[in-house]
């Protein structure tokens, strides 16, 4: 019954708690109509010329339809009477977290965000060469094209096409907010997290550099985006070849073209991360509530839990990743401590390192370890990733998983060896690792004291042993 259930949903943002009950769509005149599976297209057809709806968007693979209502209230008990009919749903809104902090100098070692995750380890195994990461957000500066300009950290990264689910086109080019000029372009700091361009005396290193970025403009330049764009987004990067998807937005309305086409992804074993919130309170949003995606918190670099992330109960929230705080200086290198991505603000083409604050930031750090996963051939399926990230992550507050940190803080170079690679060398770091200065490091490995106790003492027995049999032949 609950499946028949008709809802209007509100367009909102990170508002923690219960979501207040919708009394209209996001988007006027449209809503969600789901039908049941395997229902005929000529059927589908009738229903809607008998109450008059005009499809506005399918989506390969999915039973819901995106239509017009021409203007006019439509019965949604009526339609839920039709055999084929299963669902009347408002257009689910979701937004970006907001990011946070303005542009901070360009400092390669200010990155505390890649030690904390044993990422210059990692790279000894994997740098996520072969993986594809669908980054699902405001656009990425991927290319120079008209208006738009190709990002300087971005200049030897990897790119795979990909689509504008905003513009209908293809090219999904990042895009400045004109009420906060001065805010990073959101998806082109996601990206550059993930794969920027590592050793080019520009900019950052990203997590996973040698991995392939596939940009899909599903959100606006206000970091808006609507039910049927989010599911288009999902399918049409499934559908050509990406291994990890990046979500780093959320909504408090559970979408229904959204949540079936997670269930399609999920079907294909495609790995997909999605940021838990920034509201600080115990609900966690959408996608990231759905089962099938790692839902990702944020952590400080003290590895503490920053007041804006959000939590929810006990299996809400999978891992956590450096989201950083703005607000605080711990490692005393007298700048907050953001997390740093290349974007650009003020101008589309006005590039720079900036630092941020957020879940938004968090998600891309996991997206990109699943990436060097994929990547090294140990682990390609969405059930092999999930299992290596979980099983190697680093507990942070209570003994075991929790609300607020799940399994705990993601580790690359542990996920690697819980994924069949060969342990890494102790005391050898990468020749490539950058130099980060941070008194918060990695878990220092510990030395077996037990097993040098014995063997010494078996030493010593022997020792002796030789001694007195010496004594006894003279």
């Amino acid at each position: 019954m609950a499946a028949r259930l008709a809802a209007g949903v509100a367009a909102v943002l990170f508002l923690g708690g219960v979501a207040p009950a919708a009394t209209a769509p996001a988007r006027s005149g449209e809503i969600v109509l789901g039908f049941a599976p395997g229902t005929a297209a000529e059927q589908q057809a009738q229903v809607l010329e008998r109450f008059a709806l005009e499809v506005v968007r399918r989506v390969p693979h999915l039973d819901q339809v995106l239509v017009r209502t021409a203007g006019r209230p439509v019965d949604s008990a009526a339609l839920l009477r039709q055999p084929a009919v299963t669902s009347v749903a408002g257009v689910a809104r979701f937004r970006t977290a907001a990011a946070a902090g303005a542009p901070k100098d360009p400092a390669f070692a200010r990155q505390w965000n890649l030690p904390m995750i044993q990422v210059p380890e990692a790279w000894e195994v994997s740098r996520g060469q072969g993986a594809v990461v669908a980054v699902l957000d405001t656009g990425v500066a991927y290319e120079t094209f008209g208006p738009y300009k190709k990002a300087p950290d971005l200049a030897g990264t990897t790119f795979i096409a990909g689509h504008d689910f905003v513009d209908d086109d293809d090219h999904p080019n990042d895009d400045i907010d004109p009420s906060a000029p001065n805010r990073p372009a959101h998806g082109t700091h996601s990206a550059t997290i993930i794969a920027a361009t590592t050793g080019n005396g520009v900019g950052i290193a990203g997590v996973a550099p040698g991995a392939a970025i596939m940009p899909v403009r599903v959100l606006d330049a206000t970091g808006g985006g609507d039910d049927d764009q989010i599911a288009a987004g999902i399918v049409w990067a499934v559908d050509h070849g990406a291994n990890v998807l990046n979500m780093s937005f959320d909504s408090t309305f559970d979408g229904p073209m959204t949540r079936a086409a997670v269930a399609y992804a999920a079907s294909k074993e495609v790995t997909m991360v999605a940021a838990t919130g920034n509201t600080g309170r115990g609900v966690v949003g959408y996608p990231a509530a759905y089962p099938e995606v790692l839902a990702v918190g944020a952590v400080r670099i003290d590895r503490t839990r920053p007041q804006y992330s959000t939590f929810g109960a006990l299996g809400d929230v999978d891992l956590v990743a450096p989201g950083g705080d703005v607000t605080v200086d711990q490692n005393g290198d007298g700048a907050p401590d953001g997390i740093l991505g290349h974007s650009m603000a003020n101008a589309i083409n006005g590039f720079g390192e900036q630092a941020v604050e957020g879940t938004s930031a968090a998600a891309p750090h996991v997206s990109a370890v699943a990436a060097l996963l994929v990547g090294s051939g140990l682990a390609r399926t969405a059930t092999q990733v999930r299992t290596a990230l979980v099983a190697s992550a680093l507990d942070l507050g209570p003994t075991g998983p929790d609300p607020f940190h799940g399994a705990g803080l993601v580790q690359a170079r542990a996920a690697l060896t819980a994924a069949g690679a060969p342990p890494a060398t102790p005391g050898t770091p990468p020749s490539t690792a950058p130099s980060s200065g941070l008194s918060v490091q990695s878990e220092p490995a510990r030395v077996p004291w037990a097993p040098i106790f014995v063997v010494s003492l078996f030493t010593l027995a022997a020792c002796a042993a030789v001694a007195l049999t010496a004594r006894r032949r003279s």
